[in-house]
């Protein structure tokens, strides 16, 4: 599969009732869409990059570049979280989520589990992070239920 490619995913009903802002679900579906497959081709890992929902609706994907070739993780979070932070204080943009590969302490799990984590941002909404669990099982890349928690 070429790198760009995208895998459907879709949030349940019952997700959907968490989330309860429509930004936010569109984030999530085009940034799952997008982290999954290239989780899947860059074995277990991705530098962050970024979705926003601008003024008319319209969901994008948006990465950084900071100078370096070798970006680590965190410079591009801060990075592109200023900018896009800065884009919904000028109107730019009514919300942004930014796609992290992090190791997490998640409800329901005794352990540290890696997760795809979707942080989401929009003005007058709180912010949340959604969490997707995942491991390398014998037969590819298993995922387990959504996580939510407030931001």
């Amino acid at each position: 599969l070429p790198i760009w490619s995208m895998h459907e995913f879709k949030l349940t009903p019952e997700i959907k009732a968490q989330i309860a802002s429509d930004d936010y679900v569109r984030l999530i579906e085009s940034l799952m869409a997008f982290a999954q497959p290239l989780l899947e081709q860059q074995h277990g890992d991705f530098l962050p990059f970024a979705s926003t929902v601008d003024m008319e609706g319209k969901v994008a994907h948006a990465a950084g570049h900071i100078g370096t070739e070798y970006p680590t993780p965190q410079d591009l979070i801060t990075f592109l979280s200023a900018a896009l932070r800065a884009g919904v204080q000028q109107g730019r943009f009514r919300a942004f989520g930014l796609a992290v590969n992090v190791g997490a302490r998640l409800p329901g799990y005794p352990e540290k589990v890696d997760a795809i984590c979707v942080q989401l941002e929009a003005t007058g909404t709180p912010s949340l992070h959604v969490f997707l669990p995942y491991r390398e099982g014998a037969k590819g890349w298993e995922y387990d239920q959504l996580v939510v928690l407030g931001g």
